[in-house]
């Protein structure tokens, strides 16, 4: 018995000192919030929580203090994944206290993780209702409407909560989340001031906000009747002015054809504007740099007609005569810059390294966010590819083919990390499926994690950020692509990863086990996925989990048919053979109709677009291969990785409550829903424990 709960029985035996057993509750409660700090390792976690647990099986006994015991005694045990348990010590304490909103709280976070939703929802507006103060409850009731599908109901909750809770991770997270599900019917003024507040709060993914954001912007301005009908004189200088538009282009790319084509009509009235009076209006400079930056973040991948080349092209010249001149600064050409990074990369220009040699601090203060982005950056990153360690030779065909590519187009160029409540990842797979046990060597010691095709790192620095006791050693083709994670991981202080360039038919050479293995969208670019599965498995300890992302034939028709029609036109994968076969999807242009490929936000950047419909290599697979080849490596399926509401559909689908299902039960699903793994079949699998007996 611990210490704490020692002086707890000894303060027990005289039960009139009520204060000091008040005292000892208070202990508990301090131990167990201590137990969810971030920084803790999972076995500081393990004992805070246990003497807290201590304590409370004590206090339980006593008449005054049992609601509270009991209630710590059920946080705890759900954190652990005892839901029985946990619901057994509330009941319990709801007898006593039926009214108490603490108790109401903690039993929907019960329901909530056994995914019975319905009841986790009148749970949370109960205790709600009973104390309006409980943010907490609040929070969670907005939650769980999320996974119900509820989420315009959500959204007005996170939406309110955020007025008063602005600095709330979790709030401004799960916010953000819900507002990726829902678009606006109608401008509404009051709603897109609220979302241009959300664009200015730091340290946010607003890419979520991408879809609402267009949505207000085509009802504002009527985008589709001035496409029909033409941009009216004067839009520039509108536009310029619109404070959501202007915050919107500078962080995130708008996935909505009617906009990119309207943003594109924008671009180039801006251009000419300003080339016929020579000069970047003061008014127009907010829409430039939005619009530079914008150009930078979607890699140049908006359409560039024949008229805005052959402005480009003088404008170049333009730049190369200012240079050319003695005792130019950089303040003589910033606007001219700025309008060329509206169409193509900075760094592209004859003159990059002339520029690059002033510091960003020797430029107009208006142009310094863009110069550093989308020249300064760039150039640094292409310099310090040498700095990336590598292990063998990347000797295979396939290999060297894919390495190029993502080499000049690193994939995906991503901006922002959302927010995850730290955890163990044992305890977040439980969670994910319910009836699952991880094994025990997620709660001691460090657990190394390998991260195999990491692309630029963004995944891979979320699992080094927000999963407790992790080691994480993330591997990659592409140099370029590494320097890239490499730079945002020190931007957002992880330390502990590791970058490394290989192929993973060269693992033996890694020389270490992992007890965590993710390779998502990587095997199915392999000459030979099953080799690729055969290193991944030889790194595996025993019991370890292996994540993996395989295309899917059935969600993939479309992409091949784009294949098709590239390989026809013989189209490669330059930056303006991509360009021209997205106009061409854009505006219908082409013989077959590929509006489905306009859903995919790989559709609105360059890199995203040629990793789509341009790969090098790609195999595609069913469920029922996945099921033989898990049974060909003697692995154990877990259970596939699917949104709340596909995994309601699958339920009612098959008619049972085995919410994991088996894949062969998944594979008939899919039939009736091709669509369903668009975004690749994402699935655990885990290595025996021990090898199997002759």
């Amino acid at each position: 018995m611990s210490r704490s709960a020692t002086t707890v029985r000894k303060f027990t035996e005289d039960q009139s000192d009520q204060f000091k057993i008040s005292t000892l509750l208070n202990s508990a409660e301090a131990l167990y919030e201590k137990s969810l700090n971030p920084r803790l390792k999972n076995e500081q976690c393990a004992a805070c929580r246990k003497e807290a647990k201590d304590i409370a099986d004590i206090l339980a006994n006593i008449k005054e203090t049992r609601p509270l015991a009991l209630n710590l005694l059920a946080r705890i045990a759900i954190d652990e994944g005892f839901y029985d348990q946990a619901n057994s010590h509330l009941v319990y304490a709801l007898k006593e206290a039926p009214e108490d909103p603490s108790l109401l709280y903690s039993q929907g976070h019960v329901f909530l993780a056994r995914q019975e939703y319905e009841e986790a929802e009148k749970l949370f507006a109960r205790a709600f209702r009973i104390n309006p103060s409980l943010t907490r409850a609040a929070s969670s009731l907005a939650y769980t409407k999320t996974r119900q599908g509820k989420f315009v109901e959500a959204f007005q909750d996170y939406r309110e909560l955020i007025k008063s809770h602005p600095d709330d991770p979790h709030i401004r997270t799960k916010l953000f989340e819900c507002t990726a599900k829902i678009t606006a019917n109608h401008y509404d003024e009051e709603l897109a001031d609220d979302i241009l507040s959300l664009y200015l709060l730091e340290g946010i993914d607003y890419t979520a906000l991408g879809n609402i954001t267009a949505s207000l912007l085509i009802h504002k301005y009527d985008i589709p009747s001035l496409l029909q009908h033409g941009l009216p004189l004067g839009i520039v200088d509108t536009v310029c002015q619109d404070k959501l538009l202007c915050e919107a282009l500078s962080k995130i790319i708008f996935c909505q054809p009617d906009l990119e084509k309207f943003i594109t009509q924008i671009r180039k009235q801006l251009l000419l504007e300003s080339l016929v009076q020579s000069d970047l209006k003061q008014l127009h400079v907010n829409l430039a740099v939005a619009l530079s930056l914008y150009a930078s973040n979607m890699e140049y991948s908006l359409y560039i007609d024949s008229q805005e080349y052959n402005l480009l092209s003088a404008l170049e010249d333009l730049i190369n005569a200012v240079i050319s001149a003695t005792g130019w600064k950089p303040s003589d050409l910033a606007g001219a810059t700025l309008l060329y990074g509206m169409y193509l990369p900075m760094d592209e220009l004859s003159c990059a390294t002339e520029l690059a040699k002033f510091s960003v601090n020797r430029w107009p203060v208006w142009a310094r966010k863009t110069i550093n982005h989308a020249l300064l950056e760039i150039i640094q990153e292409k310099q310090n590819c040498d700095k990336i360690p590598s292990i063998g030779q990347i000797s295979d065909a396939t290999s060297q083919k894919v390495q190029a590519q993502y080499e000049q187009n690193p994939y995906p160029r991503w901006l922002h990390l959302s927010y995850n409540t730290p955890t163990n990842y044992g305890r977040a797979m439980e969670q994910e499926f319910p009836d699952f046990r991880a094994p025990s060597f997620f709660n001691t010691g460090d657990i190394n994690v390998l991260i195999a095709g990491c692309g630029t790192g963004q995944h891979a620095i979320k699992v080094a950020k927000y999963f407790r006791n992790v080691n994480v050693t993330a591997i990659d083709l592409s140099r370029r692509s590494l320097v890239y994670a490499s730079k945002m991981a020190e931007k957002y202080h992880v330390k502990n990863i590791e970058f490394i360039q290989a192929d993973i038919l060269n693992l033996d050479q890694l020389k270490q086990q992992f007890h965590i293995i993710e390779s998502s969208g990587v095997l199915h670019h392999m000459a030979d996925p099953m080799a690729g599965l055969a290193a991944l498995k030889e790194r595996l300890v025993p019991g370890g989990l292996m994540k993996l992302a395989l295309y899917s034939r059935a969600a993939r028709q479309i992409i091949l048919k784009s294949r098709e029609l590239i390989q026809k036109n013989k189209l490669t994968g330059s930056a303006q053979h991509i360009r021209l076969f997205r106009q061409a999807i854009l505006h219908n242009n082409s013989s077959t109709a590929f509006s489905g490929m306009l859903s995919s936000s790989d559709f609105y950047n360059m890199s995203g677009c040629r990793d789509l419909v341009f790969h090098e290599h790609e195999t595609q697979f069913d469920l029922l291969q996945i099921d033989e080849m898990l049974t060909r490596f003697n692995l154990n399926f877990i259970g596939l990785l699917v949104q709340p509401l596909q995994r309601l559909e699958f339920i009612e689908f098959i008619g049972s409550d085995q919410q994991r299902g088996t894949l062969a039960e998944w594979a008939e699903f899919e039939q009736q829903h091709p669509q369903s793994f668009g975004g690749m079949y994402q699935f655990y699998c885990q290595k025996p424990r021990q090898a199997p007996t002759v």
